[in-house]
């Protein structure tokens, strides 16, 4: 899986509020290089949340190989 990478946390800047609800408090999970906070990513995957749309950059996933990813850095549950 050469496109993905482990990145240290230290080059993210700490306690971005959440893009949705702006949360504050943690080191959230990015989509597209934006904040988004465990309880809105919840939202979004039962579908009561409000879309989140944004373009895809022009890079074939690294597991199916389709055309068109969005970014996703996760934070660690034992991250310090």
């Amino acid at each position: 899986m050469a496109g993905m990478r482990k990145i240290s946390w230290d080059a993210m800047p700490t306690h971005v509020p959440c893009t949705c609800c702006q949360a504050t408090g943690c080191q959230w999970d990015r989509v597209a290089g934006k904040a988004i906070c465990p309880d809105c990513q919840e939202e979004l995957a039962l579908g009561r949340g409000e879309p989140f749309i944004e373009r895809t950059e022009e890079h074939r996933c690294t597991i199916c190989s389709h055309l068109g990813t969005l970014r996703y850095v996760t934070v660690s549950a034992h991250a310090n």
